[in-house]
């Protein structure tokens, strides 16, 4: 059993990871140029060559902290208290060095660019800061919303490499005392909260901020600007005008019809979504200054009903060749000009009733359906078989290994995987029935897994263009891979290792707890930064990805 890592380790291993960057970033010129680039310095070739011995003492700085983080850890795994005590203290003191000899690089960057070193050290600081929170999602969003954290966005438009975007990003921790002594004159000095003229309009387009860089559909209308309106996917937020002070209301629309809304994935595919719905007017909350919150329920007699599509659709046109999906060009084949891929759900509700739902799973080949199996458990007996009694006993399971979407957005762009979820069934996992070593895994169940992205993502030593992928998994005893291959719209049987694009090794870790339904997440880890895992009965596998610009 491994030892418990104290609080000077914890600090020390926490503050590596914050630091990790200045490693990984500050390794060359052009990669210093660029690292400096994202927190609105400019320099050019000369003036970064003049900063080369003072970056290069940082950098070592960090590359040392890596080292030692890593003999900490060790360490702690090899109960070695004595190694866990000296490593913690020197990791602690190569901190030390490395804020020291940020200092005189901060001096030397003010010189160009006009900022005092004091501010520029603080940028670099609160921009490592933020990237290391981006590893819990929606962390940086709720800081934000707290005014704890301010973001100026500088080049929204800019394509000049040598001009990029950047975001300037600036933490006021100071005043988190004030919410804990007064958190009601918080929020009034922040949004007006609590004022008889309260708008909620500062507080709609800082939510609107937030919810757009997710890329989720959000629209504020403040052509009225004593009344503004925020729609957010399906909720519309105003504020509320009939009492003194104003409250906030918030109502579910009662006709949701959203129209077509496609997304560019490449030139070959793009993802169209689908929202109708019809839901009782008024139904909805309201929020009073004072905490009174008010539920408006929908009448008695009213009922909900709606659908939800997504699809993932590939068709080439330019040139207009099809998708070939087994065999080659120019020889024997079986081609499909155009490919859909959807999911989605259609509910109807009715208080006199009951609840309908329904799931599409694949379209494609004008063909549109899902695979239902019915399983029966038996007993072995020696007297004659109750032919009767045993279909009697048999009872349906539904819709064996169900479709699921796993999403997140990237700079207003999404990465979407389509896959099947099996579940363990009391059998082995991982170089066990369900995965065997050596095997080609279809990284769920069905239909091959579908990977889209709207951005360009690097994956190991992959660059995926925007497009649509199918990915797999390979279990073996020296690694677990993740393999990326061209070819689409097959079954999850049908994998031609010819069309494969590379594959990456993945992080394989122990899950807290038994993942019944194998289940993929696609999460973002920092600016620009992200992680696919794949988590199934004891284990998940992790593969880390970067998105370009």
């Amino acid at each position: 059993m491994s030892a418990t890592p104290g609080t000077l380790e914890l600090v020390a291993i926490e503050l590596s990871k914050l630091l990790r960057p200045v490693q990984d970033e500050l390794g060359t010129p052009a990669q210093a140029k660029s690292f400096l680039a994202s927190m609105g310095f400019k320099l050019n070739d000369g003036q970064v060559s003049g900063l080369a011995a003072q970056i290069t003492v940082v950098a070592n700085d960090a590359g040392d902290l890596i080292t030692l983080v890593r003999d900490l850890i060790q360490a702690i795994e090899d109960e070695n208290y004595a190694t866990v005590t000296s490593k913690g203290i020197d990791a602690i003191a190569k901190i030390a060095d490395i804020l020291n000899h940020l200092k005189p690089l901060s001096d030397q960057i003010s010189g160009h660019v006009g900022v005092s070193g004091a501010d520029v050290a603080r940028r670099i600081f609160d921009f490592l800061l933020f990237r290391y929170l981006e590893g819990a999602q929606g962390f940086n969003d709720m800081l934000e919303l707290s005014g704890l954290l301010d973001r100026e966005e500088h080049n929204e438009d800019s394509v000049d490499p040598s001009d990029p975007p950047f975001t300037v990003t600036t933490y006021h921790f100071d005043k988190i005392g004030n919410w804990f002594t007064n958190p009601a004159g918080q929020i009034k000095t922040l949004y007006g909260w609590g004022n008889n003229d309260f708008t909620g309009l500062d507080l709609f387009s800082k939510i609107q901020q937030i919810v757009a860089r997710t890329g989720a559909p959000v629209v504020l209308d403040d052509s009225n600007p004593a009344e503004p309106r925020l729609d957010v996917v399906i909720v519309e937020i105003a504020p509320k005008t009939d009492v003194t002070p104003h409250g906030l209301q918030l109502r579910i629309k009662n006709k949701i019809s959203s129209g077509p809304q496609t997304i560019p994935i490449g030139d070959d595919a793009h993802i169209e979504l689908t929202i109708d719905a019809a839901t009782p007017v008024n139904t909805g909350l309201t929020l009073l200054p004072n905490g009174q919150i008010t539920f408006v329920p929908p009448p008695a007699s009213s009922s909900i009903s709606g659908e939800f599509t997504i699809k993932v659709i590939a068709a080439r046109t330019d040139p207009p060749d099809p998708f070939i999906l087994f065999g080659q060009t120019g020889g024997s084949r079986l081609e499909l000009g155009k490919f859909t891929l959807a999911t989605g759900a259609k509910l109807t509700w009715d208080p006199n009733s009951r609840w309908e739902y329904g799931l599409l799973l694949l379209q494609g080949w004008q063909q549109i359906g899902s695979k239902n199996s019915n399983k029966a458990i038996g007993t072995r007996v020696a007297t004659k078989a109750d032919i009767g009694a045993l279909a009697a006993a048999m009872k349906p399971t539904g819709v064996l290994s169900p479709r699921a979407a796993a999403y997140a957005g990237f700079n207003r762009g999404p990465i979407f995987i389509s896959y099947g979820r099996p579940a363990v069934r009391e059998r082995t996992v991982w170089g066990g029935t369900l995965i065997p070593f050596d095997t080609i895994w279809r990284t769920g169940a069905n239909e091959a897994t579908h990977l889209a992205t709207s951005k360009t993502i690097a994956l190991g030593d992959m660059t995926l263009a925007p497009g649509l992928y199918t990915l797999w998994t390979q279990h073996t005893r020296s690694g677990t891979f993740l393999i990326v291959n061209k070819q689409v719209g097959q079954w999850g049987t049908d994998y031609t290792a010819s069309q494969d694009i590379g594959r990456v090794k993945m992080d394989l870790a122990k899950t807290p707890e038994h993942v019944e339904d194998f289940t993929i997440t696609v999460r973002a880890t920092g600016p620009n930064r992200g992680a696919m895992d794949f988590a199934w009965g004891d284990s998940i596998a992790t593969a880390n990805f970067t998105v370009r610009p």
